[in-house]
């Protein structure tokens, strides 16, 4: 089963602007950021999980 990930609008300005950090330090290094970026959303769409952590005696992740 796949999820849909959803995010705040804020993340894309967020995104956008490290992205351009990265890419002023190397050439091509912001486009890599955003391509990992959207493999963990893919990632997280079909194990929403994934790297959770439950609160041992809650009910809580």
């Amino acid at each position: 089963m796949s999820w849909r990930v959803e995010f705040r609008p804020e993340v894309e300005t967020d995104v956008a602007d490290a992205a351009a950090w990265y890419e002023a330090r190397q050439t091509g290094l912001g486009a890599q950021f955003i391509e990992e970026i959207l493999s963990v959303w893919r990632e997280l769409a079909e194990n929403p999980l994934l790297a959770s952590r439950r609160l041992e005696g809650r009910n809580i992740r």
